[in-house]
């Protein structure tokens, strides 16, 4: 199997047969899908031009994608911090594992306060049109940021 990444070049660790963090290429293929399928939903002719955007409308429209797009943006990460948790769980007897785990109930507690807090700041606008645009705009941002730990947690693992 082909990887990219860390491993190109002979960078980065390596553990097994793989280098650690590393992507198989066609997991970076099917992450390249869905932002394509992400984009589909919507219509060419209602897609906003977002470099100009100022309706409403339009407004709330590229808050969505840019959420769309962060958020496969933060499944790769995720994807590649298992990974390189399950190396790590891998080089420790049984009884000491539990790096995946932590992982997991860490990204399932993160997620939880992503929405809510998110929920929480476009409660300002509660009923209005920009109150879907601030809580994407909101979650999109943190999970920029989330994508961006994970990468980390990955490479440095």
């Amino acid at each position: 199997m082909e990887y990219h990444g860390s491993c190109q070049g002979g960078a980065g660790r390596f553990r097994g047969h793989r280098c650690q963090g590393a992507l198989p290429r066609r997991e970076g293929r099917v992450w390249a899908l869905l932002l394509a399928a992400a984009a589909a939903l919507v219509p060419l002719s209602a897609r906003a031009d977002c470099a100009d955007a100022t309706a409403q409308a339009d407004l709330t429209q590229c808050a969505y994608l840019k959420w769309l797009e962060a958020d496969a943006s933060l499944n790769l990460a995720y994807s590649l911090a298992r990974g390189a948790a399950k190396s790590i769980d891998l080089a420790l007897p049984a009884h000491d594992r539990g790096a995946e785990r932590a992982l997991r109930e860490g990204q399932r507690g993160w997620i939880i306060m992503r929405d809510e807090s998110c929920k929480a700041l476009a409660w300002a606008m509660k009923g209005g049109s920009a109150e879907p645009m601030l809580r994407h705009g909101c979650m999109a941002r943190l999970s920029q940021e989330r994508a961006a730990f994970l990468r980390g947690f990955a490479e440095s693992s």
